[in-house]
């Protein structure tokens, strides 16, 4: 992490002052001083930000036992230096550097006290952005799962836990977006949602970085992942053929269960599996768009145009330029 930054979220905040004078009997004999403290109520961060934005984010607070609790909105940790021990459903967990905890609003959970060298970032993500992205996540079965459970009232609690400390790329746009949120805190909540947005097809992208799921797999579970790790490689050249012979069904019997799984034919998971590459690529590249169409499996650069055109309501250059 850039050092500035991390200077910058390592500094020992006003509240973690406050607590750091008082004992730590007095902490634990008094769970209703942990109720008035400044900013720990449940949900706080949600009455600070407020319902209109789309995502903010906060240096974790330490050297506090933080009781069990669940929120209405959805959070993201993000472990930048040392560790974070968690009991998320019951579950002990702890999070090392490098590692994200994504938890939709059912998922219970406390937080062990930390020490001042254990860094994290906490994401707090507004429900809203499922609607407004959670169609990308049809090919990834395990987002697809969360997003589905957190549009639910009463749904069930998804927790999903990645390494990111090999990917840069993904560090990056964490960084970045802490950056936006915490350093330029006038930076307009459109581009933050965007960059948000972008982490999340990241994660769609890249299921090697899973390396924890709360959802256990059933037989359709099992059909589903097979499917999106399909999609996911093969997206370019894929047919709905090759995918019946790779499942060992017939072609019109998974084009069924396809609908059935994903909520969409086989040909528009294609399409969105290859727009979401084809966005990654005008944003984060200086790639040709020519070049971009042939590289997610547009042999046909008109088609192409007229295929994005359609989705997005311009074409691919005015888009990365305004997405710039």
């Amino acid at each position: 992490m850039d050092k500035k930054l991390l200077e910058h979220i390592s500094r020992i905040s006003d509240n973690e002052r406050s607590l750091m004078s008082m004992s730590e009997i007095a902490l634990s004999e008094s769970p209703m001083l942990f109720d008035n403290l400044p900013l720990r109520r449940r949900d706080y961060v949600w009455n600070v930000i407020g319902s209109r934005q789309m995502v903010s984010t906060h240096t974790h607070i330490r050297f506090v036992d933080i009781p069990i609790h669940s929120h209405n909105y959805i959070e993201m940790m993000y472990v930048c230096e040392g560790s974070v021990a968690h009991l998320i459903e019951g579950m002990p967990y702890t999070l090392e550097a490098g590692e994200l905890l994504l938890m939709n609003r059912h998922v219970k959970h406390s937080i062990t006290a930390s020490g001042a060298e254990d860094i994290a970032v906490n994401y707090i993500i507004s429900s809203d952005f499922i609607s407004y992205a959670a169609p990308r996540f049809r090919s990834n079965p395990n987002l697809k799962d969360f997003a589905d459970e957190e549009r639910k009232e009463g749904g069930k609690p998804v927790y999903l836990i990645y390494s990111v400390k090999e990917d840069h790329a993904l560090q990056n746009l964490l960084e970045n977006l802490i950056r936006d949120t915490v350093l330029t805190p006038n930076t307009p909540q459109a581009l933050n949602a965007d960059t948000l947005c972008l982490i999340f097809r990241y994660l769609e992208t890249r299921p090697s970085l899973l390396v924890h799921s709360s959802a256990g797999e059933g037989e359709e579970d099992s059909l589903r992942r097979r499917i999106g790790d399909y999609l996911e490689t093969y997206y370019r050249t894929a047919t709905l053929t090759e995918l019946a012979e790779t499942v060992g069904m017939t072609p019109p019997y998974v084009s069924r269960r396809v609908k059935e799984l994903f909520g969409a034919s086989f040909s528009e998971l294609v399409k969105e599996r290859r727009f979401s590459e084809a966005e990654r690529l005008l944003l984060q590249s200086d790639i040709p768009v020519a070049a971009i169409a042939e590289a997610v499996g547009y042999e046909n650069n008109s088609f192409f145009h007229r295929r994005f055109r359609e989705q997005y309501g311009t074409s691919p250059s005015k888009w990365r330029k305004n997405g710039r």
